[in-house]
């Protein structure tokens, strides 16, 4: 084996190793018709969430013509497959007509790695700035906030420009790629050691 191929070999192993890495977006949720999103949308799968059209709620969006309303106030967000995702924020508005306490919960393998809290009001949206990175599930919860004391618990959400930075998925043939690398080494090295044939 040359060095040319030994360096080249060497080099696919190396990319194997590490996962692959899908470009940052913004996911504005305008290209959904109906009230559902489909899993795997986007490369993540949404729970308690439907789409909604900004204009028949009269609700200025910040990318109209759809949002995403969570009714009950409780939503999960996993990768489609297996891998992590970054979670770099999103704009909410509270649906209700109280204040809604948002909290937001990144995870990953189970384990609870950030959390963020922020109050949000009815039917203006602001924006939410957050990193996120490397999880494999993200929940968002809202509480109603009840005014002047009046028991409402009411947590439903508006959000839309949900954004992502880099989903990173194991890369199916990397497992090859290192074996074929490890073969063509050792390869390599038997060939150095042995002696050269009589003629």
């Amino acid at each position: 084996m040359n060095r040319m191929t030994f360096g080249s070999v060497t080099l696919a192993c190396l990319l194997a190793i590490f996962p692959t890495a899908v470009r940052a977006e913004l996911i504005t949720f305008d290209d959904l018709s109906g009230v559902t999103i489909p899993s795997g949308y986007r490369g993540l799968n949404w729970t308690d969430l439907t789409v909604q059209n900004a204009a028949s709620l009269r609700l200025t969006a910040p990318s109209p013509p759809n949002v995403v309303a969570s009714p009950i106030g409780n939503v999960g967000i996993t990768p489609a497959g297996p891998g992590t995702f970054t979670f770099l924020g999103a704009d909410f508005a509270a649906a209700a007509g109280n204040d809604v306490k948002m909290t937001l919960s990144g995870f990953r393998r189970g384990n609870l790695i950030y959390t963020a809290s922020f109050t949000i009001r009815p039917r203006e949206f602001a924006t939410e700035t957050l990193d996120f990175p490397d999880i494999d599930f993200l929940r968002i919860i809202g509480v109603g906030i009840p005014p002047f004391g009046v028991p409402d618990g009411a947590g439903a959400f508006y959000m839309d420009d949900f954004r992502t930075g880099p989903q990173k998925a194991p890369e199916p043939a990397g497992l090859l790629l290192i074996g074929v690398g490890m073969a063509g080494t050792g390869l390599a090295a038997l060939r150095r050691r042995s002696p050269p044939s009589a003629r």
